[in-house]
């Protein structure tokens, strides 16, 4: 009884660490996404606006 109730114990520590460790893995991965997504939103935003330029001093 005792012996199960440890190792019980153990193995939902051991998932607890797991899941711990995995989520700030994911933390890290979505916040790396996000940035890399907003540079690109913005890059993509500054690309028009000189082209937009461009366009309006051709003219």
């Amino acid at each position: 009884m005792n012996t199960t109730s440890n190792i019980k114990l153990v193995i939902s520590s051991k998932t607890s660490i797991f899941l711990l460790r995995h989520s700030s893995i994911f933390k890290d991965f979505s916040r790396y996404l996000l940035t890399k997504f907003r540079y690109s939103i913005y890059n993509c935003f500054w690309f028009r606006w000189t082209a937009w330029q461009i366009d309006i001093h051709r003219n």
